[in-house]
């Protein structure tokens, strides 16, 4: 005859037994979302990880910053890609917030639609184009010129692998293309 007390015991240890196994498994899961940090987090970050920092210039007015972030920034590949190699910075360029950067600080002098934070004009050097990415090397200097405007995933997924992988440091973003 069968105990129904050591049963339920044996059943019960199968079944923790196999929770236990499931939840150590330890894969990747990719997320979905860019992990957006402030200004200052990545850079606090940065001082850790040593990652790039990438700053994704928007303003609340610009129809191709909603276009770029709905299309572009919410693909998989570019949100892995940022994920893995960058601290994220989504920075709006009219922002009343003072910025602290490299020892010296950015207001914006007049808060209004239309006028951008100083920390913005330097950035950009004030060619104020909207979307803007600009990317900063682990010593936050920042790399190359802004890449203004819209860009689809597959151009920007090149972008963003070009300074991921430094071929910033041998070629030009041209020759970076043409060696695809």
């Amino acid at each position: 005859m069968i105990n129904i007390k050591s049963l339920c015991k044996s059943v019960f240890i199968i079944i923790a037994s196999i929770v236990m196994i499931s939840c150590g498994k330890t894969e990747k899961t990719p997320s979905t979302t860019i992990n957006w940090v402030s200004l200052d987090k990545a850079i606090a970050l940065n001082k850790e990880n040593k990652k790039k920092i990438y700053i994704c210039m928007y303003t609340d007015w610009c129809k191709w910053c909603h276009t770029f972030d709905s299309a572009t920034l919410s693909n998989p590949e570019i949100v892995e890609l940022i994920n893995d190699n960058y601290n994220a910075v989504r920075l709006n360029a009219e922002t009343v917030d003072t910025i602290h950067f490299n020892n010296n600080t950015y207001i914006n002098k007049s808060p209004k639609m239309g006028n951008p934070n100083e920390f913005a004009n330097f950035l950009l050097d004030a060619k104020l184009n909207y979307p803007a990415s600009v990317f900063l090397d682990e010593q936050l200097t920042r790399i190359g010129a802004p890449a203004y405007g819209y860009y689809k995933a597959s151009d920007f997924k090149a972008l963003l692998s070009y300074y991921s992988s430094d071929k910033y440091k041998t070629s030009t973003f041209a020759e970076y293309l043409k060696s695809l």
